[in-house]
């Protein structure tokens, strides 16, 4: 054993051990590690290693990483990733990537892109674009407008306007009206009266016996077997909750 006096420190040598009291300190060197316990808190520095005990707090320093306890909080870094864990949650960080679990939902950043995982469900958020995916229908914000995709089909929300695309035909519902573009030409349909068909070089009324028959045989007539009857089951009638309705 060496003990040696130096004034208020202690220095103790216990075989290849270092015991070390300075004042109220603890300094503590077993082989190549180093406790020091500071009133009710422990340091413990392992070489490479640094571990330090600070209330209810631990830092962990192996190589180039941290990893940080905080009683319920959990923070890891390893390489160039963030592990952190608050109370049942869990937030990581890798390089650009930001992964972050929230209860049953997953939120994922991937350069400018958010994706949120809730329960089943995809949604995107990348900058000022929102892209939702919810089972097989997308739902697109771009700006201030609501694009809308499901399976093949297309719909797209601007102001009171429906933009529906069903294959290569579109469908535009503006309150009352529907109008329809097939190829180059322009159907528009008001209300129950007929359909008037728009070229470039004006309005052409088309009479029942003129042309419903024949937009019939384009596949007009089973609208509704493409599913837009079922278009206020996907959410899109709540979406006037949103703030859509008043977009420009």
């Amino acid at each position: 054993f060496g003990y040696i006096r130096d004034e208020q420190f202690w220095y103790i040598r216990v075989e290849q051990f270092w015991y070390i009291r300075i004042e109220q300190f603890w300094y503590i060197r077993v082989e190549q590690f180093w406790y020091i316990w500071v009133e009710q808190f422990w340091y413990i520095l392992v070489e490479q290693f640094g571990y330090i005990r600070v209330e209810q707090f631990w830092y962990i320093l192996v190589e180039q990483f941290w990893y940080i306890r905080a009683e319920q909080f959990g923070y890891i870094r390893v390489e160039q990733f963030w592990y952190i864990l608050v109370e049942q949650f869990w937030y990581i960080r890798a390089e650009q990537f930001g992964y972050i679990r929230v209860e049953q939902f997953w939120y994922i950043r991937v350069e400018q892109f958010w994706y949120i995982l809730v329960e089943q469900f995809w949604y995107i958020q990348a900058e000022q674009f929102g892209y939702i995916r919810v089972e097989q229908f997308w739902y697109i914000l771009v700006e201030q407008f609501w694009y809308i995709r499901a399976e093949q089909f297309g719909y797209i929300r601007v102001e009171q306007f429906w933009y529906i695309r069903v294959e290569q035909f579109w469908y535009i519902r503006d309150e009352q009206f529907w109008y329809i573009r097939i190829e180059q030409f322009w159907y528009i349909l008001v209300e129950q009266f007929g359909y008037i068909r728009v070229e470039q070089f004006g309005y052409i009324s088309g009479l029942n016996s003129l042309c419903i028959s024949w937009l019939n045989s384009l596949g007009i007539s089973w609208l509704n077997s493409l599913g837009i009857s079922w278009l206020n089951r996907l959410g899109i009638s709540r979406m006037n909750r949103l703030g859509i309705s008043g977009l420009n």
